[in-house]
């Protein structure tokens, strides 16, 4: 779903199995579009689960970030937007059997990174533990960008990211102690992970 700037671009759904010795063909369903050169993200962001009884794919349309549902992913439901998110490599989105949880960043200097869990239900709403949290302060000079959500068997969350610091480039992590959908950061977080960064990417 690349795109130059300005033009549409359809997001895409495949669903399908294969048995051993058996031969199928599946076309993809238009589940929206976007106008956001980077649609859905990176692998690693996650965008698309089936859980209560539904498939569920985010990305940005170019203005918020969205999510459809299908019940045979094939017909989707009309568009429900969460926030203001121009890009989809912006946000990140984990599924935990019973919740889902979202890491955002905005990629602007000085802006925070932000978290928000929610229930997923059978009817394609999603009821919110809280309202979006700060997972981590926005500083000075110092811009977070592609995040990684992700929750451990104990139901504490984990965000990785990007730390651009004017000319370096050095890769993150924070933890939250709670396990309620609010955020309060674990003693010895956010960790640096790699002190030598780059000036390109890590």
């Amino acid at each position: 779903e690349t795109v130059a700037n300005g033009k549409k671009a359809n997001i895409y759904f495949n669903i399908g199995a294969v048995n051993a010795g058996q031969t199928i063909t599946v076309d993809p369903s238009t589940v929206g579009t976007t106008t956001s050169f980077v649609g859905t993200g990176y692998p690693y962001q996650r965008k698309s689960f089936y859980v209560a009884t539904r498939f569920w794919v985010f990305y940005s349309n170019g203005t918020h970030m969205v999510y459809k549902t299908s019940t045979d992913g094939s017909s989707w439901s009309s568009i429900t937007a969460i926030r203001a998110c121009t890009s989809g490599d912006k946000f990140s989105i984990w599924l935990n059997t019973t919740h889902i949880h979202y890491a955002y960043a905005s990629a602007v200097s000085g802006d925070p990174l932000y978290y928000r869990c929610g229930t997923p239900n059978s009817d394609g709403t999603i009821t919110w533990s809280a309202a979006e949290q700060t997972a981590v302060s926005g500083t000075s000079g110092q811009t977070y960008y592609q995040p990684s959500v992700a929750v451990d068997s104990g139901g504490h969350t984990w965000i990785g990211y990007r730390n651009y610091t004017s000319t370096v480039r050095y890769p993150y992590v924070t933890k939250s102690s709670t396990t309620d959908g609010t955020w309060s950061t674990s003693t010895g977080f956010p960790y640096q992970l790699d002190t030598g960064g780059s000036s390109t990417n890590c």
